[in-house]
């Protein structure tokens, strides 16, 4: 694997955590990080961090495959997050 790849990996990865956890910092409500402390809220962030990853990758691998734009990577990271919170409706 080259390290574009691993980067862009790394990328999406780190994106789709820093998503969930800044909704999931305003979802609540109180604007905390107390939701870290029941252990079924884990599994939700868990599912939503692999659904937008899954998503960026999805666009990226298959969407974009054929495109050499400069800002693929920008727009695998904002058009995974769509796709990856479609997935759940």
């Amino acid at each position: 694997m080259s390290d574009t790849k691993k980067t862009n990996l790394l990328l999406y990865l780190s994106t789709s955590v820093l998503f969930i956890l800044v909704i999931s910092f305003i979802d609540e409500g109180v604007n905390s990080f107390e939701w870290m402390n029941n252990p079924l809220d884990w599994i939700s962030f868990f599912a939503f961090v692999v659904a937008i990853f899954l998503g960026q990758v999805l666009v990226e691998k298959r969407i974009l495959k054929n495109k050499t734009a400069k800002g693929k990577t920008l727009i695998s990271i904002l058009g995974g997050i769509v796709l990856g919170f479609l997935s759940f409706f």
